[in-house]
């Protein structure tokens, strides 16, 4: 059995494999209190022959904002400028 999980304000967002199921569960008791009893979400079941292995989360790439792209594009003008 594998677990996950991250926090989103006082929710823990947990994510567990049981070999064949990958199942959620969202805590929304809050920091450094008793868990809240709940039933486990069904997020995905493995297909015939599989088995979850593992599970983790990646944080997503953040894109460049417009403004880091706004001063290399003024960068680059300025420079444009001065070989002109």
């Amino acid at each position: 059995m594998n677990l996950t999980g991250y926090a989103v304000g006082s929710t823990a967002n947990l994510f567990l494999t049981s070999g064949s199921t990958l199942f959620g569960y969202a805590d929304v008791s809050g920091y450094n209190s008793i868990i809240t009893p709940g039933a486990l979400s069904s997020l995905a079941t493995a297909g015939l022959n599989t088995a979850f292995r593992g599970i983790g989360l990646f944080a997503p790439v953040p894109e460049p904002s417009i403004l880091s792209l706004g001063l290399v594009a003024a960068g680059l003008l300025a420079l444009r400028k001065r070989r002109a």
